[in-house]
């Protein structure tokens, strides 16, 4: 027996084999059912079900087609595609309680005329096929009503598509715009579908018949959006969908994608090719004003200009004068003549609530309240209280509404804006527990966690984020920690007490460049001569460069550690040379600082100065605290003091901070 939801209300039905009728035992439903002797035929008729109820009709349509296409003799699979055509969803008739189909897609040709309604009838059996064509004519009677009331509709010239409301029921910026466009269409003389205005009187009413009519008589279609999930909302793509498939059937019309603060990547992947308007630049409603007129062509404006009263009181044609010249230089950016000719309005009428609008919008250099970007500044601004205070409802409703429109987007950006770092903090939290894991099974703690990561993955992760520094850091590792303001990390061993017993080297880290990391030990670990026999030398003919990639190279690495040093270029430095004739570059694994880079990576003295290990002083160091460079006869001094010495200190000894470069992938 299978379990299959029934596509009216979703309860679930048991189907036995064999059966391709059956009764919904939640909303009593008698339907037809697919052959359900095919798991992959389930699986499919399932999403399908589940797409078509959601409203997603052009994603269910296309389900329905695998179905056909794997399937040629289900005639399920063809009635999934009759009702996706029409966007037949199932709801409670509340006279009696069942399930009946309501129309989102009405068409002008009849579905019992329809060739997947023709493959339904011959694919189904006696049982099945008189299910079918009862619920077709339900939808087709349906149909007729729809065009009968949309038949008494005048033709519209554009359709404004766009989302109203957003998750939390609060009006979208979307709305604001498409309104504002909205009211200047209607200013042209135009008939414009905004179903905010148009629909308010058509409560209670199903929609679908006057959108059916707005969408088929309409010229233009605006298409809004501000948001990649507000363009594909169900509703609102069940539109524009619609529309464009009235063009891909011959129909004589422009679709217009008008964005706001979003890419092209953030657009349906249906309007590539169409001619977008962007709504967020200077100009943008003047502009997409002067592209409908160059398609539709220029309205009287007498058909939506209001007769003059014959009792005009005095001054009122001056003031509806002064108020065009106003916004007229507010569209122009002329914020002193705009606010000048708001005065004058207000020397006529004192509590003209749309001269006080004008004056904030000059005040805030706003070209068009859809441009606003500081609403706090609006909303305070001394104007905008008069605005609303003197103003008509309306303008009032308009003020307040882009008011919630653009607090509404900032909660939205906040909400964002806190989930990202919530993330940001989950995901270091987590990579921080991986680095130390790593870390203390680097040290081979007897409590340590299982290994999450490699060593170099570790270090990688670490480097790569100041949060999971800090996290790790907070841990007090002997492992990791911050040091004069620079990470170190465990790499190798080294005998580092005076009996000799060896521990793991501390390094701070100098520079991270891509996956290679550059390492100074924090401690002096050893106390040698420069050059053995006291005389001078280069760095390239020194005693000290052959112990360090002979001699030290080989007690303190693992071959795995070894392997992840690097072989890189040392620079000779050619202007402290001491007179020892020629120096040449050369190519080493460990190697020390010379004079610019210890200015440069450790460029504080307090940053220079450096301590000895126990094992390092017992070695006998003629100056504490002072370490070699690789420049010929360059020391730093205890003090953290960069000296250039002279040819003296080839007879001494001093304590070595060795450097080298890691390969974090190695």
């Amino acid at each position: 027996m299978a379990v299959f939801k029934c596509k009216m209300c979703g309860g679930g039905l048991n189907i036995t084999e064999g059966m391709t009728v059956c009764e919904c035992e939640y909303c009593g439903s008698v339907q037809t059912v697919p052959q359900l002797d095919d798991e992959k035929k389930i699986n499919l008729f399932s999403r399908a079900n589940r797409l078509r109820s959601a409203g997603e009709f052009d994603k269910a349509s296309g389900v329905y087609e695998t179905l056909v296409s794997d399937y040629p003799e289900e005639a399920e699979a063809y009635w999934g595609l009759l009702l996706c055509k029409f966007g037949i969803e199932y709801v409670d008739d509340p006279g009696t309680g069942k399930k009946v189909p309501t129309c989102h897609r009405s068409s002008f040709d009849s579905i019992m005329e329809d060739e997947d309604f023709e493959m339904v009838m011959e694919c189904s059996d006696p049982a099945s096929r008189a299910v079918y064509r009862e619920e077709a004519k339900a939808i087709e009677s349906l149909r007729i009503r729809i065009n009968e009331v949309s038949s008494k509709e005048d033709p519209y010239d554009i359709f404004i598509c766009y989302k109203e409301t957003d998750d939390s029921g609060n009006r979208t910026i979307d709305s604001v715009i498409a309104q504002d466009v909205y009211q200047a269409l209607v200013q042209k003389g135009y008939k414009v579908f905004f179903s905010r205005i148009t629909l308010e009187d058509k409560l209670g009413q199903e929609y679908e018949p006057y959108i059916f009519a707005a969408l088929n008589s309409a010229k233009i279609m605006l298409a809004f959006g501000t948001d990649y999930e507000y363009y594909n909302a169900v509703w609102v793509k069940n539109e524009w969908s619609r529309f464009l498939s009235l063009i891909e059937k011959g129909a004589n019309k422009t679709l217009i994608p008008c964005y706001k603060g979003i890419d092209a990547y953030d657009m349906p992947k249906e309007f590539a090719r169409l001619q977008a308007q962007d709504m967020g630049k200077v100009g943008a409603i003047q502009d997409l004003l002067r592209g409908i007129e160059k398609i539709l062509g220029s309205k009287s404006r007498s058909t939506v200009t209001a007769p003059v009263p014959s009792a005009l009181k005095e001054g009122d044609l001056t003031k509806l004068g002064l108020m065009r010249r106003t916004f007229m230089f507010i569209e122009d950016g002329d914020w002193s003549n705009a606010d000048r000719y708001a005065e004058k309005i207000l020397d006529i009428d004192p509590e003209n609530g749309e001269a006080y609008l004008a004056k904030a919008m000059a005040d805030l250099r706003i070209p068009n309240l859809v441009t606003l970007t500081n609403v706090t500044c609006f909303e305070n601004n001394p104007n905008t209280q008069k605005a609303l205070r003197y103003g008509s409802d309306a303008l009032r409703n308009d003020i307040l509404g882009f008011i919630e429109s653009h607090k509404s987007a900032e909660r939205m950006r906040q909400k964002a804006e806190e989930e990202r770092k919530k993330r940001e903090e989950q995901a270091a939290q987590e990579t921080a527990e991986k680095v130390i894991a790593t870390f203390m099974a680097k040290g081979q703690s007897s409590d340590a966690p299982k290994q999450k990561l490699s060593f170099g993955q570790a270090v990688n992760a670490l480097l790569s984020n100041p949060r999971v520094i800090q996290i790790v850091c907070e841990k007090n590792l002997k492992q990791v920690s911050l040091y004069n303001g620079y990470v170190t990390i465990p790499f190798g061993r080294y005998p580092q007490f005076s009996n000799g017993a060896t521990s793991d080297i501390e390094w701070l880290v100098l520079k991270k460049d891509g996956n290679r990391v550059l390492l100074i030990s924090k401690d002096a670990l050893e106390c040698l001569k420069y050059s053995e026999n006291g005389t001078l030398a280069t760095w390239e003919t020194c005693s000290l460069r052959r112990w360090l990639n002979e001699t030290f190279i080989t007690s303190a690495f693992t071959a795995e550690e070894k392997n992840m040093i690097l072989n890189v270029s040392v620079a000779a430095d050619k202007t402290h040379t001491l007179g020892t004739g020629p120096v040449n570059d050369t190519i080493d694994k460990i190697f020390l600082l010379d004079g610019a880079e210890v200015n440069l990576y450790l460029n504080t003295r307090s940053a220079r100065t450096c301590h000895e290990t126990e094992y390092c002083q017992a070695r006998g160091s003629s100056a504490p605290g002072r370490w070699w460079l690789r420049t010929p006869g360059a020391y730093v001094s205890g003090d953290g003091t960069v000296n250039y010495g002279g040819r003296s200190v080839f007879a001494s000894s001093s304590a070595v901070r060795p450097a080298l470069w890691i390969d974090l992938e190695a």
